[in-house]
């Protein structure tokens, strides 16, 4: 069996071999996942004007509606 010392050295370039071989692995995730979030934040932008287009109408009846209360109110 090696000696303590003799260990030492050897052990962090085993690391950082280690630590190489999974940092491009998340490398290579992270790139995946940058293109699947640009498609998701276009999808956001054309889902955003048919918000705003249903939003309208139900502030238009909204309003009726409480113009309506506030006349019976008033009675």
């Amino acid at each position: 069996m090696a000696e303590p010392k003799d260990m030492i050295v050897p052990m962090p370039r085993e690391l950082r071999g280690d630590m190489l071989a999974k940092l491009e692995k998340l490398d290579a995730r992270m790139s995946g996942l940058d293109a699947k979030m640009d498609a998701l934040s276009g999808q956001q932008k054309n889902f955003s004007p048919a918000l705003s287009a249903d939003t309208l109408p139900c502030r238009l009846v909204t309003g009726e509606f409480e113009e309506r209360i506030e006349a019976l109110e008033q009675r």
